[in-house]
Protein backbone atom coordinates (compact mmCIF):
# COMPACT_ATOMS: atom_id res chain seq x y z
CA UNK A 1 0.00 0.00 0.00
CA UNK A 2 1.29 3.37 -0.84
CA UNK A 3 2.16 5.85 1.98
CA UNK A 4 0.65 8.93 2.25
CA UNK A 5 2.30 12.18 1.77
CA UNK A 6 3.10 14.26 4.51
CA UNK A 7 4.15 18.23 4.85
CA UNK A 8 7.65 17.98 6.26
CA UNK A 9 7.01 21.82 7.98
CA UNK A 10 4.46 22.66 10.52
CA UNK A 11 3.04 26.12 9.48
CA UNK A 12 0.90 27.07 6.39
CA UNK A 13 1.43 27.46 2.68
CA UNK A 14 1.34 30.31 2.69
CA UNK A 15 3.66 30.91 5.81
CA UNK A 16 6.55 28.62 3.33
CA UNK A 17 5.79 31.48 0.56
CA UNK A 18 6.23 34.27 3.03
CA UNK A 19 9.91 32.15 4.52
CA UNK A 20 11.29 31.20 0.86
CA UNK A 21 10.73 35.01 -0.47
CA UNK A 22 12.30 36.05 2.99
CA UNK A 23 15.31 33.82 2.82
CA UNK A 24 16.16 34.41 -0.61
CA UNK A 25 16.06 37.72 0.11
CA UNK A 26 19.16 37.52 2.29
CA UNK A 27 20.57 34.52 0.24
CA UNK A 28 20.94 37.53 -2.60
CA UNK A 29 22.45 39.83 0.15
CA UNK A 30 24.94 37.19 0.96
CA UNK A 31 25.56 35.12 -2.00
CA UNK A 32 29.17 36.12 -2.44
CA UNK A 33 30.32 35.48 1.10
CA UNK A 34 28.60 32.12 0.87
CA UNK A 35 29.53 30.91 -2.64
CA UNK A 36 32.86 29.14 -1.16
CA UNK A 37 30.07 27.29 1.00
CA UNK A 38 28.02 25.54 -2.06
CA UNK A 39 25.25 28.92 -2.35
CA UNK A 40 26.10 29.80 -6.10
CA UNK A 41 24.19 31.44 -8.31
CA UNK A 42 22.84 28.02 -9.96
CA UNK A 43 22.16 27.00 -6.56
CA UNK A 44 19.52 29.98 -6.24
CA UNK A 45 17.56 29.21 -9.30
CA UNK A 46 17.20 25.83 -8.79
CA UNK A 47 15.63 27.42 -5.23
CA UNK A 48 13.45 30.25 -7.63
CA UNK A 49 12.82 26.91 -10.04
CA UNK A 50 10.75 25.17 -7.16
CA UNK A 51 9.23 28.56 -5.62
CA UNK A 52 7.69 28.49 -9.53
CA UNK A 53 7.01 24.87 -9.57
CA UNK A 54 5.08 24.65 -6.03
CA UNK A 55 3.35 28.53 -7.00
CA UNK A 56 1.67 26.40 -10.35
CA UNK A 57 0.37 23.82 -8.57
CA UNK A 58 -3.51 24.90 -8.80
CA UNK A 59 -4.67 25.72 -5.15
CA UNK A 60 -6.69 23.27 -3.34
CA UNK A 61 -9.66 25.68 -3.41
CA UNK A 62 -10.01 25.44 -6.92
CA UNK A 63 -10.45 21.56 -6.64
CA UNK A 64 -12.48 21.91 -3.75
CA UNK A 65 -14.95 24.09 -5.46
CA UNK A 66 -14.82 21.55 -8.33
CA UNK A 67 -15.77 18.67 -5.75
CA UNK A 68 -18.20 21.07 -3.81
CA UNK A 69 -19.69 21.35 -7.73
CA UNK A 70 -20.36 18.06 -8.81
CA UNK A 71 -21.48 16.55 -5.55
CA UNK A 72 -24.42 19.59 -5.61
CA UNK A 73 -25.35 18.64 -9.42
CA UNK A 74 -25.03 14.58 -8.44
CA UNK A 75 -27.70 15.67 -5.26
CA UNK A 76 -29.92 18.38 -7.51
CA UNK A 77 -30.38 15.00 -10.25
CA UNK A 78 -30.93 12.76 -7.48
CA UNK A 79 -34.05 15.32 -6.05
CA UNK A 80 -35.36 15.61 -9.49
CA UNK A 81 -35.53 12.04 -10.37
CA UNK A 82 -36.99 11.23 -6.49
CA UNK A 83 -39.58 13.74 -7.48
CA UNK A 84 -40.60 11.73 -10.36
CA UNK A 85 -40.55 8.76 -8.75
CA UNK A 86 -42.47 10.19 -6.21
CA UNK A 87 -45.72 10.88 -8.71
CA UNK A 88 -45.23 7.69 -10.20
CA UNK A 89 -45.22 5.59 -6.81
CA UNK A 90 -48.44 7.41 -5.80
CA UNK A 91 -50.18 6.19 -8.55
CA UNK A 92 -49.02 2.74 -8.16
CA UNK A 93 -49.81 2.05 -4.55
CA UNK A 94 -53.47 3.41 -5.59
CA UNK A 95 -53.38 0.71 -8.02
CA UNK A 96 -51.65 -1.76 -6.47
CA UNK A 97 -52.16 -1.15 -2.75
CA UNK A 98 -49.69 0.20 -0.27
CA UNK A 99 -49.66 -2.73 1.01
CA UNK A 100 -49.43 -5.30 -1.43
CA UNK A 101 -46.33 -7.59 -1.88
CA UNK A 102 -46.68 -6.02 -6.16
CA UNK A 103 -46.35 -2.05 -4.90
CA UNK A 104 -43.73 -3.33 -2.22
CA UNK A 105 -41.20 -4.85 -5.56
CA UNK A 106 -40.98 -1.46 -6.63
CA UNK A 107 -38.76 -0.47 -3.32
CA UNK A 108 -39.52 3.18 -2.99
CA UNK A 109 -39.67 2.61 0.69
CA UNK A 110 -35.69 2.69 -0.26
CA UNK A 111 -35.81 5.75 -2.05
CA UNK A 112 -36.01 8.46 0.61
CA UNK A 113 -32.54 7.44 2.24
CA UNK A 114 -30.91 5.89 -0.27
CA UNK A 115 -27.15 7.21 -1.13
CA UNK A 116 -26.42 8.04 -4.63
CA UNK A 117 -24.85 4.48 -5.65
CA UNK A 118 -28.08 2.35 -4.19
CA UNK A 119 -30.43 5.11 -5.85
CA UNK A 120 -29.35 4.48 -9.49
CA UNK A 121 -29.83 0.67 -8.65
CA UNK A 122 -33.39 1.57 -7.39
CA UNK A 123 -34.46 3.76 -10.24
CA UNK A 124 -33.80 0.64 -12.26
CA UNK A 125 -35.78 -1.71 -9.95
CA UNK A 126 -38.32 0.80 -9.79
CA UNK A 127 -38.08 1.41 -13.60
CA UNK A 128 -38.49 -2.33 -14.20
CA UNK A 129 -41.45 -3.04 -11.78
CA UNK A 130 -43.37 -0.68 -13.23
CA UNK A 131 -42.85 -1.50 -16.54
CA UNK A 132 -43.77 -5.28 -15.95
CA UNK A 133 -47.61 -3.77 -14.41
CA UNK A 134 -48.10 -1.65 -17.31
CA UNK A 135 -51.10 -2.71 -18.25
CA UNK A 136 -52.59 -2.40 -15.15
CA UNK A 137 -52.29 1.01 -14.52
CA UNK A 138 -53.73 2.19 -18.49
CA UNK A 139 -55.37 5.75 -18.14
CA UNK A 140 -54.31 5.76 -14.97
CA UNK A 141 -51.50 8.15 -15.97
CA UNK A 142 -48.74 5.53 -16.24
CA UNK A 143 -47.63 4.73 -19.75
CA UNK A 144 -44.43 3.69 -22.46
CA UNK A 145 -43.72 7.71 -22.30
CA UNK A 146 -43.44 7.49 -18.28
CA UNK A 147 -41.02 4.28 -18.75
CA UNK A 148 -39.35 5.82 -21.09
CA UNK A 149 -38.86 8.92 -18.55
CA UNK A 150 -37.50 7.12 -16.08
CA UNK A 151 -34.53 5.06 -18.05
CA UNK A 152 -33.39 8.51 -19.97
CA UNK A 153 -32.20 9.32 -16.43
CA UNK A 154 -30.04 6.53 -15.49
CA UNK A 155 -27.19 7.74 -17.68
CA UNK A 156 -26.58 10.86 -16.89
CA UNK A 157 -27.30 10.03 -12.85
CA UNK A 158 -24.18 7.38 -13.63
CA UNK A 159 -22.26 10.01 -15.34
CA UNK A 160 -22.82 12.73 -11.90
CA UNK A 161 -22.12 9.71 -9.77
CA UNK A 162 -18.55 9.43 -11.74
CA UNK A 163 -17.93 12.97 -12.02
CA UNK A 164 -18.19 13.07 -8.35
CA UNK A 165 -15.81 10.42 -7.73
CA UNK A 166 -13.19 12.18 -10.02
CA UNK A 167 -13.46 15.50 -8.45
CA UNK A 168 -12.89 13.25 -5.50
CA UNK A 169 -9.71 11.73 -7.10
CA UNK A 170 -8.73 14.62 -9.04
CA UNK A 171 -8.03 16.58 -5.73
CA UNK A 172 -6.24 13.88 -3.71
CA UNK A 173 -3.73 14.02 -7.35
CA UNK A 174 -3.53 17.50 -6.47
CA UNK A 175 -2.81 17.32 -2.92
CA UNK A 176 -0.18 14.97 -3.40
CA UNK A 177 1.33 17.05 -5.92
CA UNK A 178 1.37 19.93 -3.49
CA UNK A 179 2.73 18.54 -0.91
CA UNK A 180 5.33 17.11 -3.02
CA UNK A 181 6.12 20.55 -4.56
CA UNK A 182 6.40 22.32 -1.17
CA UNK A 183 8.58 19.39 0.49
CA UNK A 184 10.82 20.35 -2.16
CA UNK A 185 11.17 23.72 -1.66
CA UNK A 186 11.10 23.61 1.89
CA UNK A 187 13.74 21.04 2.11
CA UNK A 188 16.29 23.28 -0.08
CA UNK A 189 15.45 26.51 2.06
CA UNK A 190 16.13 24.85 5.36
CA UNK A 191 19.27 22.88 3.35
CA UNK A 192 20.43 26.78 2.27
CA UNK A 193 19.62 28.66 5.34
CA UNK A 194 21.93 25.67 7.39
CA UNK A 195 24.04 26.55 5.41
CA UNK A 196 24.05 29.85 6.07
CA UNK A 197 23.46 29.95 9.55
CA UNK A 198 26.87 27.37 9.85
CA UNK A 199 28.52 30.48 8.23
CA UNK A 200 27.40 33.37 10.38
CA UNK A 201 27.27 31.92 13.29
CA UNK A 202 30.43 33.03 14.73
CA UNK A 203 30.60 35.95 12.30
CA UNK A 204 27.28 37.80 12.89
CA UNK A 205 24.36 36.99 14.87
CA UNK A 206 21.96 39.59 13.31
CA UNK A 207 22.54 37.50 9.88
CA UNK A 208 22.51 34.11 11.70
CA UNK A 209 19.20 35.09 13.14
CA UNK A 210 17.67 35.89 9.53
CA UNK A 211 18.32 32.93 8.39
CA UNK A 212 16.54 30.63 11.22
CA UNK A 213 13.11 29.52 10.13
CA UNK A 214 10.72 29.58 12.84
CA UNK A 215 7.92 27.15 12.65
CA UNK A 216 4.25 28.24 13.32
CA UNK A 217 0.64 27.06 13.18
CA UNK A 218 -2.74 28.06 13.60
CA UNK A 219 -2.39 26.75 17.33
CA UNK A 220 1.06 27.41 18.43
CA UNK A 221 3.76 29.82 17.69
CA UNK A 222 7.53 29.29 18.02
CA UNK A 223 10.57 31.82 18.28
CA UNK A 224 14.37 31.07 18.20
CA UNK A 225 17.57 32.20 17.67
CA UNK A 226 21.10 33.23 19.41
CA UNK A 227 22.32 34.71 22.57
CA UNK A 228 25.29 35.90 23.10
CA UNK A 229 27.06 35.41 26.34
CA UNK A 230 25.35 38.25 28.65
CA UNK A 231 22.96 38.98 26.32
CA UNK A 232 19.44 39.64 26.80
CA UNK A 233 16.50 39.85 24.19
CA UNK A 234 13.42 40.40 24.27
CA UNK A 235 10.41 38.22 21.44
CA UNK A 236 7.52 39.61 20.38
CA UNK A 237 4.20 36.89 21.69
CA UNK A 238 0.33 36.84 20.64
CA UNK A 239 -2.62 35.61 22.54
CA UNK A 240 -1.35 35.11 26.21
CA UNK A 241 -3.03 35.03 28.70
CA UNK A 242 -2.08 33.92 32.25
CA UNK A 243 -2.05 30.11 31.84
CA UNK A 244 -0.23 29.97 28.26
CA UNK A 245 2.22 27.62 28.52
CA UNK A 246 5.60 28.47 27.23
CA UNK A 247 8.10 25.66 26.42
CA UNK A 248 11.57 26.50 26.18
CA UNK A 249 14.60 24.92 25.30
CA UNK A 250 18.41 25.66 25.81
CA UNK A 251 20.78 24.31 23.27
CA UNK A 252 23.92 25.56 24.48
CA UNK A 253 26.49 25.54 27.35
CA UNK A 254 25.01 28.78 29.12
CA UNK A 255 22.54 29.30 31.13
CA UNK A 256 19.09 30.40 29.79
CA UNK A 257 16.64 32.44 31.59
CA UNK A 258 13.22 33.67 30.36
CA UNK A 259 10.48 35.75 32.20
CA UNK A 260 7.99 39.01 31.35
CA UNK A 261 9.85 42.29 31.76
CA UNK A 262 7.88 45.97 32.08
CA UNK A 263 10.59 46.80 29.74
CA UNK A 264 11.01 46.25 25.83
CA UNK A 265 14.40 45.89 26.33
CA UNK A 266 13.89 43.19 29.11
CA UNK A 267 15.55 45.02 31.94
CA UNK A 268 16.01 45.01 34.46
CA UNK A 269 17.11 41.45 34.42
CA UNK A 270 15.14 39.28 37.47
CA UNK A 271 17.06 38.60 40.87
CA UNK A 272 15.78 35.27 42.86
CA UNK A 273 14.42 37.44 45.87
CA UNK A 274 12.24 40.22 43.48
CA UNK A 275 12.03 38.73 40.00
CA UNK A 276 9.19 36.13 38.36
CA UNK A 277 11.50 34.13 36.51
CA UNK A 278 12.72 30.17 35.71
CA UNK A 279 16.47 28.88 34.83
CA UNK A 280 16.73 26.46 31.69
CA UNK A 281 20.13 24.93 32.05
CA UNK A 282 22.07 23.74 29.23
CA UNK A 283 20.69 21.14 26.82
CA UNK A 284 17.69 20.92 29.27
CA UNK A 285 13.95 22.11 28.50
CA UNK A 286 11.06 22.96 30.37
CA UNK A 287 7.31 23.48 30.06
CA UNK A 288 6.24 26.99 31.92
CA UNK A 289 2.83 29.25 32.94
CA UNK A 290 3.28 32.84 31.37
CA UNK A 291 1.50 34.08 34.73
CA UNK A 292 3.07 31.62 37.45
CA UNK A 293 6.45 31.21 36.65
CA UNK A 294 7.74 33.71 34.01
CA UNK A 295 5.67 36.75 35.44
CA UNK A 296 3.53 37.61 33.01
CA UNK A 297 1.26 40.44 34.29
CA UNK A 298 -0.66 42.49 31.86
CA UNK A 299 -1.25 45.26 34.78
CA UNK A 300 1.94 46.06 35.27
CA UNK A 301 3.18 45.85 31.51
CA UNK A 302 5.05 42.82 32.17
CA UNK A 303 4.60 41.33 29.15
CA UNK A 304 7.11 41.21 26.99
CA UNK A 305 9.11 37.86 26.84
CA UNK A 306 12.42 37.92 28.00
CA UNK A 307 15.60 35.70 26.96
CA UNK A 308 18.82 36.07 29.12
CA UNK A 309 21.69 34.48 29.03
CA UNK A 310 23.62 34.41 31.81
CA UNK A 311 26.70 33.07 31.07
CA UNK A 312 29.49 35.10 30.51
CA UNK A 313 31.52 33.64 28.00
CA UNK A 314 28.90 30.87 26.05
CA UNK A 315 26.77 31.57 23.57
CA UNK A 316 23.51 29.72 23.17
CA UNK A 317 20.78 28.66 20.85
CA UNK A 318 16.78 28.89 22.31
CA UNK A 319 13.67 27.54 20.90
CA UNK A 320 10.32 29.08 22.55
CA UNK A 321 7.27 27.08 21.74
CA UNK A 322 3.93 28.98 22.74
CA UNK A 323 0.94 26.86 22.91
Amino acid sequence: MAQEITIKFHFSYAELVAQVLEKQTFLDRDQAELEPRGVTADRLTRLNDLFTNFRDVTPDEVYLALQTGATQARNDAQRDIGVIMREVAGIAANVLGPKSADYRTLRYDRVATAEAPEFLLLIDTFTDRIEAYLPRFENRGIDEETITNLRSQIAPFQQKIKDVDSAFANRDVATEARRNAANALYDDMANLADIAKVYWESRSEAKYNDYIIYHQSSTAQSRNGMLKAAETKTRELHSMTADTNIIIKNEGEGTLEAYFSQHTDGSPAPHADTGVFVTIEPHEKGTFLAAENLGFNPDIDAIHFTLRNASDDKSLIYRARIE
